[in-house]
Order: C-alpha cells, then structure tokens, then sequence
C-alpha cells in the first residue's frame, strides 16, 4: 500500500512540473521584447527577450546611448520554456556548463491601451510592437 502512495505522489510532482514551449503555451511569447532603459544616465542597461519557435535568447545591452543599441553584456540562449502555472520562463540549457536563466512572469503577455504588448515580470516590465 505504501507502495501505491508513493508511486501516486511522484506521479503529481512529475504532472506539476511538466514544462512545454513558451509558444506552445501562449502564442504571443513569440517576438522580440525590451525593457526600458535603466540605470544611472552615464551607463543605461537595456533588457531583451527574443522568443521565435521553441528557442528564446535572453540578454542585456550595457552603455546604451539610443534604444536598442550597445554592447550586449550578457546573454543567454537555448530552449524558452515555460512551467504549467505560466509563472517561470526559462531560457537556455541546463546542465554540462550550461547556463539557463529563469525569468519569474507576473502577468502574461497582454497588449495595453496604447495597443503595445506588455509582459509582467517580477523585476521590469517587458514591451513588444505588435
């Protein structure tokens, strides 16, 4: 009997951490999002995410003087995943020196009232044209 117990709760684990494509799960992952530029004025930092299909880039552009322009600082690639709650993308491989970075969603994408897609995380807001 303890058997069946066990087995029926590594079961709900493995149910309830199954991950599937950031794509898969809601279509407008799919592009390229920015944050604003932040920081002190003499070195602004800019966020990006780019999403196409099951592969996502996450980086940051460093000493931006316009938007979308500088030197990227770091950067991080691979598959964009999402877990079933829709509350962690992950972005790139794990394991074998690999790096992956996990972003914690706070509101899923959603286009604003200026008509601008929105996507909420726990740190800085993300922006996509439509």
């Amino acid at each position: 009997m303890k058997f069946i117990g066990i087995i029926c709760v590594l079961f709900i684990l493995m149910i309830s951490c199954k991950k599937e494509s950031a794509v898969s799960f809601d279509t407008n992952f799919e592009g390229e999002w920015h944050t604003l530029p932040y920081g002190p004025d003499d070195a602004l930092v800019e966020n990006y995410i780019i999403i196409n299909g099951e592969s996502g880039v996450f980086g940051q552009i460093c000493d931006i003087e316009t938007f979308g322009t500088g030197e990227n600082c770091s950067i991080y690639s691979g598959p964009a995943i999402i877990n079933n709650a829709g509350t962690k993308l992950l972005i790139g491989k794990n394991g074998n020196g690999d790096v992956r970075i996990v972003i914690k969603i706070v509101k899923l994408p959603y286009m604003n009232a200026d008509g601008i897609w929105q996507l909420g995380t726990s740190i800085r807001e993300y922006y996509r044209e439509p």
